[in-house]
């Protein structure tokens, strides 16, 4: 085959096209494999690992080995090794699913053997230790965790959670997410999440679905209205603080782990459907928003908000992207728009309707908010740990630049961020 007529993907890299199965196998042009990892994704550490956990949970070795060889690909140098270990055991784990024992025991010792060097100081929470005396025992039995952290799942937690995220971009999501203390940063959204569910007018008794609930503040402010309510995220740990807020004021709500691109219940199965800036971060939002309007029944009720791109929110999203141009799923910013939400939504089966409202963020000082995001906030912290020193510095610069430029009076910071609030009645 010439150079020429190599297959390659949209960035124009050598890559084979031919699908491949859950494992990686290479199937015949034209069949129906399953979705690859996208290459050459700049992850943070953090992030990486959560990602390649989350395929390994899921029976994708394969999936997971891409991840981590991205991570190798751009790792520093007194990091490579690692990150080459930790994908030849990823390979290993493939090789074994495909019951190749001698190369999946090949493959394991060589990982083995990359990581015992950082086994006296294992960068990230690696596990090493753990692994090498795993892969020493010939690899037999489940691997540990890779970082040695509970699971994404874990099973005391998330009994009749049975909605995996599996399509595109719904790992990179989750994994983002679980990054920070989303908690910390999600309570200062109360008052929008009581507004939202006034508004909707929400009654005893009837279903109510939150999409992308995180800690629970729609789906709480819901069941203080007796409604019959389904809290959904994708990231099981945020719907762990969630059942827990429940639980202190005496109420109660289902909670589900699922990908809001393919939620897990019947057409028309909810009378109400909610999100509070939440939906507006899945993968691909047109899909995303068609299971808004699948999901909910003829005269039922959708209300969502999200950042209006010109407010501190959008501004703060937007900042990121600009310092961080990588690995940020979503389009927020499409979701604070009118013209964004008729493009996804108004297509004749919603009547929508459309307000501009105001959640005070405040703080001690603009430095004290910029710690806050740095160590609570997701995409913050994903993308500082992608910057050099200069980056850095340029990042926080111009946030307390903007940030500050918002505030209102003294003492401290008070600053006014304005929401798209978005109701829909479904024809």
């Amino acid at each position: 085959m010439d150079a020429g007529d190599r297959d390659r993907d949209a960035a124009g890299r050598a890559r084979n096209a031919r699908p491949r199965d859950g494992l990686g196998r290479p199937l015949p042009y034209g069949a129906e494999g399953e979705e690859r990892a996208p290459e050459g994704v700049f992850r943070t550490p953090e992030v990486a690992l959560a990602e390649a956990q989350a395929l390994l949970d899921a029976g994708r070795p394969f999936h997971a080995h891409e991840v981590l060889e991205d991570a190798w690909r751009s790792a520093p140098d007194d990091a490579r090794g690692l990150w080459r270990g930790l994908a030849q055991l990823a390979v290993g784990l493939t090789h074994a699913a495909r019951g190749n024992a001698t190369g999946a025991a090949t493959l394991i010792a060589r990982g083995a053997a990359n990581i015992e060097p950082y086994a006296a100081a294992p960068p990230h929470g690696v596990d090493v230790a753990g692994l090498v005396r795993w892969a020493a025992d010939g690899g037999r039995t489940p691997p540990p965790r890779l970082t040695g952290l509970p699971p994404f799942r874990d099973p005391e937690h998330t009994a009749g959670m049975t909605s995996p995220a599996t399509l595109p971009g719904a790992d990179r999501t989750r994994a983002l997410w679980s990054v920070g203390d989303y908690q910390r940063v999600g309570v200062r959204l109360v008052p929008a999440s009581e507004q939202l569910v006034a508004d909707l007018g929400v009654r005893p008794g009837e279903k109510l679905l939150d999409v992308g609930g995180g800690t629970g503040n729609t789906a709480l402010a819901a069941a203080r209205r007796d409604a019959d309510v389904v809290c959904t995220d994708i990231v099981p740990e945020l719907l762990d603080f969630a059942r827990r807020r429940a639980e202190m004021e005496g109420l109660a709500f289902e909670t589900e782990v699922a990908d809001a691109q393919a939620l897990p219940y019947e057409d028309g199965s909810f009378d109400v459907v909610t999100s509070t800036i939440g939906v507006v971060f899945a993968a691909d939002a047109e899909r995303a928003a068609a299971e808004l309007v699948r999901v909910l029944r003829p005269g039922g009720r959708l209300g969502l908000t999200a950042w209006v791109p010109e407010a501190p929110g959008g501004r703060l999203l937007d900042l990121v992207r600009r310092h961080d141009p990588g690995d940020n799923p979503g389009d927020a910013l499409r979701w604070g728009t009118r013209d964004g939400v008729q493009e996804l939504l108004g297509r004749g089966l919603l009547q929508l309707r459309f307000a501009e409202r105001t959640v005070d963020f405040t703080a001690p000082s603009v430095e004290v908010q910029w710690e806050r995001y740095l160590k609570w906030y997701a995409p913050v912290r994903a993308a500082w740990e992608r910057l050099d020193e200069v980056g850095r510095a340029a990042f926080r610069d111009e946030f307390i630049q903007m940030w500050g430029s918002y505030s209102r009076g003294a003492p401290g910071v008070l600053v006014p961020n304005t929401y798209l609030q978005v109701i829909g009645v479904r024809t």
